[in-house]
C-alpha cells in the first residue's frame, strides 16, 4: 500500500511503482467510483481485447462479447 495527498486542484499522484506495474502512461483515462466511503480508480479500457489479462483473470466471462459489454458499462 502507498500513500498520496490530495492537491489544491483535486489532483492526486499515483505512486510510480503502481504506475510502472500497471503500465500506466501519461494521458490514460480512469473511471472513478465512490463506494462505501472509498474512492476507486479503474483504468478506462476502450478495447478490452487489447488489454486482456492486464488486471488478472476475468471471472464469469465466457465470451468476448461479455467482456466487451462489461467494460462498456464500467462494470466493477
Amino acid at each position: 500500500m502507498s500513500e498520496t495527498k490530495l492537491k489544491e486542484k483535486g489532483q492526486i499522484t499515483i505512486p510510480s511503482k503502481i504506475r510502472e506495474s500497471m503500465n500506466l502512461e501519461i494521458g490514460r483515462e480512469f473511471l472513478v467510483y465512490a463506494s462505501k466511503g472509498e474512492i476507486i480508480l479503474k483504468p478506462k479500457i476502450t478495447d478490452p481485447i487489447s488489454k486482456a489479462g492486464m488486471l488478472g483473470e476475468e471471472k464469469g466471462v465466457e465470451r468476448v462479447k461479455d467482456l466487451t459489454t462489461r467494460y462498456k458499462q464500467g462494470a466493477k
